[in-house]
C-alpha cells in the first residue's frame, strides 16, 4: 500500500483474494484516486509454476506474466515451498528486490543469521 501511495502500480497476490480482505484493506487505506493503482490477483501456491504464471497473466490482462522490479512476500521461511520460490524467481526482473517476512521465533531467527 505504501508503494501505491507513492504512485506505483501494485499487484497484490493472495490465495484467499476471493474473500475480499485485501480489497477491503485497499479501500480503507488508500485514497479513492489511487485505488486504481492496485490490482488484486488470486493464486494457489500449490499449482505448478506454469499454471500460476498463466493465472497471473490472465489477472493482469496480459498474454504472459510480467516481470516485477519489487516482490514482497508474507510467506516466510515456514511457509515457503519449492513452487513458491520458483514462482518468485520467474516473476522477478533481473535486478529485482525481494522483501519477505520471516515468521520464526527469536531463537530461530538467530539460527538463520
Amino acid at each position: 500500500l505504501v508503494a501505491a501511495l507513492n504512485g506505483a502500480r501494485v499487484t497484490m497476490i493472495d490465495a484467499d483474494a476471493d474473500r475480499g480482505l485485501l480489497a477491503r484493506n485497499v479501500q480503507a487505506n488508500l485514497p479513492v484516486d489511487l485505488q486504481s493503482n492496485v490490482r488484486i490477483c488470486q493464486l494457489n501456491w500449490s499449482l505448478p509454476v506454469a499454471a500460476s504464471l498463466q493465472r497471473l497473466a490472465d489477472c493482469e490482462g496480459l498474454p504472459v506474466a510480467p516481470k516485477y522490479d519489487l516482490l514482497a512476500s508474507s510467506a516466510g521461511a515456514l511457509c515457503a515451498n519449492d513452487r513458491l520460490v520458483a514462482l518468485l524467481a520467474a516473476l522477478a526482473h533481473r535486478d529485482a528486490w525481494l522483501l519477505t517476512a520471516w515468521f520464526v521465533t527469536g531463537e530461530e531467527y538467530v539460527e538463520v543469521l
